[in-house]
C-alpha cells in the first residue's frame, strides 16, 4: 500500500509540470514530453496499472491518468475540447501511446521475460501451460477482483494475443545457443505487440 501510495503521489505531481515549462520547437515538445508525462507513467505501469481490454471497464486511475495525457496530447498539437478532435488521433500523429498502451505493451514485455527467462520463477510456474505444444498460458482462478494479481491480467492479456505472435514468444522457440538470434526475437516481438497494440488489439483509454 506504501509503494501504492507514493506512485499515486507521483503521478500527481506531473500535472503543474505542465504549466511551467517554456515549450520549445515542434520537434522537441515531444522529447520534453516523453522524459516528463512518459518516463514518471510507465515507471511501475506493469505492477500498479491493470491493462484493459475491450470487454472491460475502465479503472478510476487509469482514467485520471488519461485525462491528464490527453492534456498533454492537445497541449502538443495546438488543440481545444472545441476542436473536436479525437485524442487517439492525436496520440498517433505524436506517436505516444496512451497510458491502457502503454500498460498492455509492459505488461506483455514482462510477461515475456518471465516465461522466458524466469524472470520470476514463481509467476513461471504459475502461468506456463501444461502441454509444451500450446501457446496460451494459465489465466490463474480467481473470483474476487481484489484478488487479482499480474499473473491474472498478464495471462488474459497474453492470451488475446494472435497466436502466430504467442507461438514465436513462447519458451519452445527460444535460441539458446545463439545469443544474436535470440535478441532479435526479443525485438520482433516488441515490434509485433506494438503493432497489434496500434492496429486496435486493445482499447485505446
Amino acid at each position: 500500500m506504501a509503494q501504492m501510495k507514493a506512485y499515486t503521489m507521483g503521478i500527481k505531481k506531473i500535472t503543474p509540470k505542465f504549466r511551467i515549462i517554456h515549450l520549445p520547437k515542434e520537434v522537441q515538445k515531444c522529447s520534453m514530453c516523453g522524459a516528463i508525462f512518459t518516463s514518471v507513467a510507465r515507471y511501475g505501469i506493469a505492477v500498479y496499472s491493470k491493462p484493459r481490454l475491450h470487454s472491460d471497464p475502465m479503472s478510476e486511475d487509469t482514467h485520471k491518468l488519461q485525462v491528464i495525457q490527453n492534456k498533454m496530447f492537445r497541449l502538443l498539437t495546438g488543440k481545444t475540447l472545441l476542436d473536436r478532435v479525437r485524442v487517439e488521433d492525436l496520440g498517433r500523429k505524436l506517436a505516444m501511446m496512451s497510458i491502457n498502451q502503454m500498460t498492455c505493451y509492459h505488461t506483455l514485455t514482462e510477461t515475456f521475460n518471465i516465461i522466458n527467462y524466469g524472470a520470476s520463477e514463481k509467476i513461471q510456474i504459475k502461468l506456463l501451460p501444461r502441454s509444451a505444444t500450446s501457446s496460451s498460458l494459465t489465466v490463474p482462478l480467481c473470483r474476487k477482483t481484489s484478488c487479482r494479481s499480474f499473473s491474472f491480467y498478464a495471462s488474459r492479456l497474453w492470451n488475446k494475443l494472435p497466436v502466430e505472435i504467442r507461438a514465436r514468444a513462447m519458451p519452445a522457440s527460444l535460441i539458446k545457443n545463439n545469443p544474436k538470434a535470440e535478441l532479435n526475437r526479443q525485438i520482433n516481438f516488441k515490434k509485433e505487440i506494438k503493432k497489434w497494440i496500434w492496429n486496435g488489439g486493445v482499447p485505446f483509454k
